[in-house]
């Protein structure tokens, strides 16, 4: 082979690799929802306003609120979907039977001995079959397999992870979450809150971090708290959400380690009152979260100049290809062939007009130009006219000699 087709090779390796690194490089968007041209809460409340009826959630309801993406490229999609617990299967079976899918994961609240006395948690502990278990303290979360009614019905529920939300007895020098056990300086109901919360965000730190990555598809994920707990709704999804986000920006591959999916399960059973609070919390709640980690989520955005190097090394390329194939053009331009010196010098004297090219371009081309492709493609594109400005500017030198 050649000394042309040689130097053709390591352009062409070169643009590889700066085609590896622009792609690294691309600002991707921290989170995606169906429908970019609204502000995110009008989406949000659009989302959740479409599926009520009646001042009630409709029945099988199912709405994905975004997907959000970290910056080392894992994504988790957040919806709702709305079921009825019963004591055999959730309801519409036809409906959960695709939300749960192969390899999902039921989050269920619990007091300390898993009584499973109460709402919802009564339903999935008959459902899957939950037995009492020795005394647990409050934070503490507890797998179970699931098997019974709901493993028969929908068998991709992998288990049952039962988080100790309201423990009505200490088990240790720890308190309980009960009012009456606060000083009269925080109040009763704002401790009791707190507890609670603090308890909920215990349970779901653990389980994150507990996951090993493809463990679980699906996450589905009851208002833990707001029950017997009679915590409000809109604390117990900042709590979750709060939980989740510590995860995504963990530096210990919390995030690879997540579920594909997250189900926040909502009950068409609420009066209109109910379902009001359950949907301004979501709404609010997940509104923030996503702000919060728009803010916080930030990729590498020097995709630009890799852009604008690749171009001069793909023009480069070309112009190799064609004097490697003794093309009767390139000759012409370069009767004497190219040298590696030459070449070198004619990528750093491109890299060096590329400031001046830009900014001739800038006042040229009106800003009310509407920008059709991505900026990547138009870096690249300005990179191979500063090579081409090098060949003027040598045909000029040329003329002057």
């Amino acid at each position: 082979m050649t000394r042309d087709w040689w130097i053709v090779v390591a352009l062409t390796t070169l643009s590889l690799v700066l085609g590896v690194l622009i792609d690294q490089s691309i600002p991707r968007a921290a989170f995606t929802i169906a429908e970019d041209s609204q502000s995110l809460d009008s989406h949000l409340e659009k989302l959740l306003t479409e599926v009520t009826s009646g001042g009630r959630v409709q029945k099988g309801a199912k709405v994905s609120l975004a997907i959000v993406r970290t910056d080392s490229g894992e994504t988790v999609e957040i919806s709702v979907v709305e079921g009825t617990f019963e004591d055999r299967t959730i309801e519409p079976e036809e409906v959960w039977q695709k939300v749960i899918g192969y390899k999902a994961l039921l989050v269920n609240s619990a007091d300390e001995y898993f009584r499973n006395d109460g709402g919802v948690s009564e339903h999935i502990g008959k459902g899957c079959t939950l037995n009492r278990v020795d005394q647990k303290a409050t934070g503490d979360l507890i797998f179970t397999q699931c098997v019974g009614n709901y493993r028969d019905r929908f068998p991709g529920i992998i288990g049952v992870e039962s988080a100790i939300i309201q423990a009505w007895s200490s088990v240790d020098e720890e308190k309980d979450c009960e009012p009456a056990a606060v000083s009269a300086v925080e109040g009763p109901q704002n401790y009791h809150n707190k507890c609670v919360t603090d308890a909920i965000e215990r349970a779901m730190s653990t389980l994150l971090e507990s996951l090993n990555p493809g463990e679980i598809d699906t996450i589905i994920l009851p208002a833990l708290g707001t029950g017997t707990a009679r915590l409000p709704k809109s604390m117990f999804y900042l709590t979750a959400f709060k939980a989740i986000e510590k995860c995504l920006a963990a530096k210990n591959n919390c995030a690879m380690r997540l579920p594909k999916h997250f189900v926040l399960s909502v009950w068409s059973g609420e009066g209109p009152d109910k379902w009001t609070e359950t949907k301004s919390a979501i709404e609010r709640t997940f509104s923030n979260f996503l702000k919060r980690w728009n803010i916080e989520y930030s990729p590498d955005s020097n995709f630009d100049k890799q852009a604008r190097y690749l171009g001069i090394s793909l023009a480069l390329l070309v112009f190799m290809f064609l004097i490697a194939s003794k093309n009767r053009l390139a000759m012409i331009v370069f009767p004497g062939g190219v040298s590696s010196i030459l070449l070198l010098g004619w990528g750093f004297a491109a890299a060096g007009a590329l400031s001046v090219v830009s900014g001739t371009l800038a006042e040229l081309v009106p800003h009310s130009v509407v920008i059709v492709f991505s900026p990547v493609f138009y870096n690249i594109i300005l990179g191979s006219i500063s090579v081409l400005s090098c060949l003027v500017v040598k045909r000029a030198a040329d003329a002057f000699r």
